[in-house]
């Protein structure tokens, strides 16, 4: 038997090449979780907010599989020299997420996929609220799937959304997220997710 025919590069089946502990998975999430805990508050914007999205991916550039996804985590808002060029509403965010998706229509595997992550970028904000995000980050996913050939992930991402209190202490926004290996392996579809997100500044 060829080399490749024992360790092929992509499979389909419901026995993934990679399984990472989930005991290591918890631990990630706690301590990007720890970190994300901090920040000023500020009726700018600024702070660390704990947000909710929810939503599904759809079959563009390349999608074949549509799923179901969850995310949670935490966002960090704070300005950012780095920044400046932007504008002076434009601030550094970080964020550190755990994403659960599942397969919706059942034509590949449905199992579900549990993921976590971090992102960096710049968070616009006006003065009357409306906000536009965009960063860039990694993900670490427990199993592969159908359009996900790898467990390590890029996450581009962009948010566009308002601040619903005087003070900015909550945010409704559209969340478009999508994610893939960059091409660093074969059959790289990619997942593109389209959420509705809500933040809640701690």
């Amino acid at each position: 038997m060829r080399l490749w025919e024992k360790a092929p590069l992509y499979m389909e089946s419901t026995n993934p090449t990679f399984a990472p502990p989930s005991k290591a998975l918890l631990a990630i999430a706690c301590v990007a979780l720890t970190v994300a805990a901090r920040g000023q508050t500020s009726g700018s914007g600024l702070g660390t907010y704990s947000y909710v999205a929810s939503g599904r991916s759809f079959l563009l550039l390349g999608s074949e599989d549509t799923r179901l996804g969850l995310e949670l985590g935490t966002t960090r808002v704070y300005r950012e020299r780095w920044f400046r060029w932007l504008g002076r509403y434009a601030y550094a965010v970080e964020n550190f997420d755990l994403l659960g998706s599942v397969g919706q229509d059942g034509r590949y595997d449905p199992a579900a996929t549990i993921a976590v992550g971090a992102m960096y970028g710049f968070r616009f904000i006006s003065p009357s609220g409306w906000f536009l995000e965009g960063s860039e980050g990694l993900q670490l996913q427990n199993r592969e799937s159908h359009d996900l050939a790898s467990w390590l992930n890029s996450t581009p991402t962009a948010t566009f959304g308002k601040y619903i209190d005087a003070d900015k202490s909550r945010y409704l926004g559209l969340r478009i997220m999508h994610i893939s290996n960059a091409g660093t392996k074969h059959h790289n579809r990619g997942q593109n997710y389209f959420m509705l997100t809500y933040g809640i500044r701690f």
